[in-house]
């Protein structure tokens, strides 16, 4: 009916009448779904202040969840990430998407997506940095410490070997060559060396160096010469990585 301001309203009499129904949190779920889907539709037709709008009135319905019923493994988690994921993504609020996905991976662990809400704070933190939001010696920390939980706690999950390329980069530019070539490898070992991508060339050709950088010259020619098999021909760095393997293997002779 477009009747905004009874909305909140009929959510507290529903909250109060129904809440030893299990199905209470899908119902409320349904509800702020109608403003996440006009959202959707606003963003589609790139009106951004109605978007914007409803996305708020989404967080503002779903929230209810988090505030206003007994807290639960089954859905509380859920609600957390599914709000997070509206603030940091829709919305640009990255430090209270971080604070959300944060309390997903510090209280529900084993929630199925925890993996990919402590990646989204590694990411966030990122794009804080990037944006000017926090000065680098503050977020780079954060940024670290939250790819190390995705490799340490979630090794078997899908942002498990990105995680461990952003550590490689973070290293990498660190010059703690040791670390670098640790999580490059981990990155490398899970994808497939011989299908080219633009990730996995970019992980050899900074392990190449990282090799170079630790005096391991058979593994840096390893390393150069995959590279060559599988990156774009018009990659510039061809010449760049030819010369460095001339070099290598001449010396070797």
């Amino acid at each position: 009916l477009g009747n905004d301001p009874n909305v909140q309203s009929s959510l507290d009499k529903l909250i109060a009448d129904f809440n030893d129904q299990p199905e209470l949190a899908a119902a409320i779920f349904q509800v702020g779904e109608q403003y996440y889907n006009k959202a959707l539709s606003y963003k589609k037709e790139k009106l951004e202040p109605k978007m914007k709008e409803n996305f708020e009135k989404t967080i503002a319905v779903w929230e209810r969840v988090i505030t206003d019923l007994p807290i639960s493994a089954a859905y509380t988690p859920r609600f957390y990430y599914i709000t997070a994921v509206i603030y940091s993504q829709e919305l640009g609020e990255y430090l209270k998407g971080i604070d959300y996905y944060q309390k997903v991976v510090d209280n529900w662990p084993d929630y199925q997506f925890a993996w990919h809400a402590q990646f989204f704070v590694g990411m966030y933190y990122e794009k804080l940095r990037n944006s000017g939001g926090l000065p680098k010696s503050e977020a780079d920390p954060k940024i670290e410490q939250a790819y190390k939980a995705v490799v340490e706690k979630y090794p078997d999950s899908e942002s498990a070997p990105y995680a461990a390329l952003k550590l490689g980069y973070l290293n990498f530019g660190r010059h703690k060559w040791p670390d670098a070539v640790h999580y490059f490898e981990m990155f490398v070992q899970e994808d497939d060396v011989h299908a080219p991508n633009v990730l996995l060339t970019n992980a050899l050709y900074y392990l190449g160096q990282a090799y170079e950088q630790l005096n391991e010259f058979d593994k840096a020619i390893t390393i150069y010469s995959i590279f060559l098999q599988i990156v774009d021909p018009d990659d510039s760095r061809i010449k760049i990585v030819t010369a460095k393997l001339e070099k290598l293997e001449g010396e070797k002779k």
